[in-house]
C-alpha cells in the first residue's frame, strides 16, 4: 500500500484507454465525444483486439480530425479485454487512466467529474465511475424492450449503475473506472485470465486492498444495448459463465444475490414438470412466477405507451436470466476453458 501511495499524485495527464473489437460503427461516435469534452484528456488510446472490420481505418481518420486528442491505434497481440487494457495503459504517458468502451457515448462533462472526484479521494488506491443512461440504437420494439430491461431491478439486480443512484456512494464495482495508473500498477494490472467480470475482479482487488471504488451519478455515459435476442443471449450466456469463473478464483466475492438466478432454470423445470402432473397447481405456480415481469411490463406501457413493447418485456426478462443462469451452469459444470469473446 504505501508504495502505491507514494507514487499517487493525480494530475490534469489523462489517458483514456479503449479496448475495440469490430466497432467501426460506434468507435468515430465515441471520438467524436472525447473531442467534445469539457476536460480534453491528454491521450486517447484504442486497442484493437483484432478487429475484423474498419475499426483501426474509422478511429485512426477521427483521430485525424481531431489531432488535439494525441489519440492512436495500437493492436494487442491477445484478443481478450483485460490483456488489452493491459497492453493500452502500460504504453499511456499519462498518470491518470479512464477506462471506455468503444460502444459508450460519454457526457461532455465525464473527463472532468472523474477527474475532480478522483481527486477529492482520501484513500491510496480509489477507482471512480459513474451511470449508465442505457439506449438502443434501433427502433424496433424488441430492441427497445432489451434497453428497458437492462436498466430495471429485473434485469440488473442491484448494479446501481444501471439501476440509478441519487447520491454519489461507495459500491462493489462500476463499469468504466477512473484510476491512478499506479493503483494499477500496485494491484498488477487487470486479470487476463478473466474474458469478461474484468471489472469487478479489478474492483473487488481495490477494496481488499483497503480502497474505495465509488460511483458519482453525475459522471453519465449512455451505453447501447443488444439490438437482437440473440445477440442479448449471447452476451448473457457469457457474462454468466465468466462469473463463475471470476468467483472460482474470488470466492469470497459472492453476493447472495449472484447465485438466485441459478435457481432460474431449476425452477423453470420444475414448473413444466408440475404442470404435466398436476395441471392446475402447476399452471396456478406459473402465473404467479410470471407476476413481477407481467407488473414491470404494465409499468413500461404506461411510460411508453407502446403495447408491442410492453408485450416484449417479460420475454427479454426470461431471456437474459436464463442465457445469465445456463451459462453460469455451464461454467460450474464444464469449467470451459474458452468462451467467445462476444462483446
Amino acid at each position: 500500500m504505501a508504495e502505491c501511495q507514494k507514487g499517487r499524485s493525480v494530475t490534469d495527464s489523462v489517458a483514456v484507454i479503449v479496448p475495440a473489437l469490430n466497432a467501426s460503427g460506434t468507435i468515430g461516435n465515441l471520438i467524436d465525444a472525447l473531442a467534445q469534452q469539457s476536460l480534453l484528456p491528454t491521450e486517447v488510446i484504442v486497442v484493437n483486439d483484432s478487429s475484423e472490420d474498419a475499426t483501426v481505418q474509422v478511429a485512426r481518420g477521427s483521430f485525424t480530425s481531431y489531432p488535439e486528442l494525441n489519440g492512436r491505434v495500437i493492436n494487442n497481440p491477445k484478443r481478450n479485454i483485460p490483456s488489452a487494457l493491459n497492453y493500452g495503459i502500460s504504453k499511456a504517458k499519462s498518470e491518470v487512466i479512464i477506462r471506455l468502451d468503444a460502444h459508450v457515448i460519454p457526457e461532455k462533462n465525464y473527463v472532468e467529474q472523474c477527474i475532480t472526484n478522483l481527486q477529492k479521494a482520501k484513500h491510496e488506491i480509489f477507482n471512480v465511475g459513474g451511470c449508465w443512461d442505457i439506449k438502443s440504437r434501433s427502433s424496433k420494439p424488441v430492441a427497445q424492450a432489451i434497453a428497458w430491461c437492462l436498466q430495471r431491478p429485473l434485469g440488473a439486480g442491484n448494479a446501481a449503475y444501471r439501476v440509478g443512484s441519487l447520491i454519489p456512494k461507495r459500491v462493489d464495482t462500476v463499469p468504466y473506472g477512473c484510476f491512478a495508473k499506479s493503483t494499477w500498477q500496485f494491484l498488477g494490472g487487470f486479470d487476463e485470465t478473466l474474458s469478461a467480470n474484468e471489472d469487478y475482479a479489478f474492483n473487488y482487488q481495490i477494496r481488499q486492498a483497503g480502497g474505495a471504488v465509488w460511483l458519482d451519478p453525475s459522471i453519465r455515459a449512455t451505453y447501447f444495448s443488444p439490438p437482437t435476442i440473440p445477440a442479448l443471449w449471447q452476451k448473457y450466456w457469457r457474462y454468466g459463465v465468466w462469473k463463475m469463473i471470476m468467483l472460482k478464483k474470488h470466492p469470497q466475492s459472492l453476493r447472495l444475490r449472484q447465485l438466485l438466478p441459478l435457481l432460474l432454470p431449476i425452477g423453470v423445470i420444475s414448473l413444466l414438470a408440475l404442470v404435466l402432473m398436476v395441471p392446475l397447481i402447476g399452471i396456478a405456480l406459473g402465473l404467479l412466477f410470471i407476476v413481477p415481469y407481467c407488473v414491470d411490463s404494465m409499468r413500461n406501457f404506461l411510460i411508453t405507451r407502446n403495447f408491442r413493447i410492453c408485450l416484449y418485456v417479460p420475454i427479454v426478462y426470461l431471456i437474459l436470466q436464463l442465457a445469465w443462469a445456463l451459462g453460469a451452469w455451464n461454467s460450474l459444470l464444464f469449467s470451459p476453458q474458452f468462451v467467445l469473446d462476444g462483446r
